[in-house]
C-alpha cells in the first residue's frame, strides 16, 4: 500500500512540476524534469493547485486515509512557497498517535518515519 501512495505522490508532484515548468515557458520540460529546482519562484496557477490538493485531502473524514494522503503529498508544500515546517510534522505525529489501533497504528508512524 506505501508502495502505491509514494507512487501517486511522485504522480502528483511530477504532475505539478511539469505544469510549473510549462508556465514558466520552458519548452523541453521532459529533459529536467528529474532534475531538482528552486520552487521559490511558482506561478501562482500551480500554487492554486497545489493548495486545492491539500484541500481535497482535509476534506477526507476518514482519519487513516487522510493521513496517509497526506504524507504521500508532502512534497507538494514546495510549490505553495512552504517548507515543510516541524510544525507540520508534530501535527501529523499527533495525528499518528490518535489512532486507537496499534497495528495501524505502527504502520502510520513507520510510513511518517
Amino acid at each position: 500500500m506505501t508502495e502505491i501512495l509514494d507512487n501517486f505522490g511522485k504522480l502528483v508532484f511530477n504532475r505539478m512540476k511539469k505544469l510549473s515548468f510549462e508556465a514558466q515557458g520552458y519548452q523541453n520540460w521532459e529533459a529536467i524534469l528529474d532534475q531538482d529546482i528552486n520552487f521559490k519562484y511558482t506561478v501562482d496557477s500551480v500554487k492554486e493547485k497545489a493548495l486545492n490538493w491539500q484541500l481535497k485531502v482535509s476534506c477526507i473524514r476518514e482519519v487513516l486515509p487522510r493521513m496517509y494522503l497526506e504524507l504521500a503529498l508532502v512534497n507538494c508544500k514546495r510549490f505553495m512557497n512552504k517548507r515543510l515546517q516541524v510544525s507540520d510534522l508534530d501535527r501529523l505525529g499527533y495525528m499518528v498517535r490518535g489512532v486507537a489501533e496499534p497495528l495501524s497504528a505502527s504502520y502510520v508512524s513507520a510510513y511518517l518515519a
